[in-house]
């Protein structure tokens, strides 16, 4: 995922951007996995500082049985 912050840069300090995240990824596997959750990139007087919660839904392979199972993290 990537987000343009070109016009944030030229706001002032304090200034914010919030997206929403519903997005598909190519996963560790090669695999299309899917994140969601939100990003609020809020404006320093040095940069930016970035907020995010994710859910995260990625298909894996035990190392082990080699049966494919899905991961969730939050």
């Amino acid at each position: 995922m990537y987000y343009n912050l070109a016009q944030l840069l030229r706001e002032p300090t304090g200034s914010t951007r919030d997206y929403e995240v519903d997005d598909l990824f190519v996963g560790p596997e090669g695999g299309m996995d899917r994140a969601q959750g939100w990003v609020r990139v809020i404006r320093t007087h040095e940069g930016f500082i970035v907020r995010a919660e994710l859910e995260t839904q990625v298909n894996l392979t035990c190392s082990r049985c080699l049966d494919g199972f899905e991961s969730q993290s939050d």
